[in-house]
C-alpha cells in the first residue's frame, strides 16, 4: 500500500470511527493530522442498580487513529502519556477499527 492509499484508509477509518460516536450521541472533534486524533467526553459512572447508588463524573477521551498494525512514535507515544497521568488523566487509547472503538465504549459503559 503506497502513502496515499495509506492516508486515504486512515482517513475512511477515521471518519467511520466519529461516525459511530455521533450514533452514540457522542459529539468529537477531529483533529487532523497523522495519525488523527479524535477528542470526545463522555459522562461515566459506577452505578451500582443492585443498591441504587453510585458515582457519575465527566472523562475526558482522546483517541489516535491507526491503520491495524502500526504504532505510535516515540514523541505521539510520550504526548498520550502526558494527558493519561495525573493531573490529565484523560483516557487515551490508539484505535485500530471501528469494532476496537465500540469495545472501547462498552468498556466504559456507553
Amino acid at each position: 500500500m503506497n502513502d496515499q492509499e495509506k492516508f486515504d484508509t486512515l482517513l475512511a477509518l477515521s471518519k467511520d470511527i466519529t461516525a459511530e460516536l455521533r450514533r452514540r450521541k457522542i459529539r468529537s472533534f477531529w483533529v487532523p493530522g497523522t495519525p488523527p486524533t479524535v477528542l470526545f467526553a463522555v459522562q461515566v459512572s459506577d452505578f451500582d442498580k443492585s443498591e441504587q447508588q453510585g458515582h457519575s463524573w465527566p472523562l475526558a477521551c482522546a483517541w489516535k487513529i491507526r491503520l491495524p498494525g502500526d504504532v505510535l512514535d516515540r514523541e505521539q507515544q510520550i504526548h498520550l502519556d502526558n494527558l493519561s497521568t495525573t493531573p490529565n488523566a484523560w483516557c487515551c487509547r490508539v484505535i485500530h477499527s471501528v469494532e476496537e472503538a465500540v469495545a472501547e465504549l462498552q468498556r466504559l459503559g456507553i
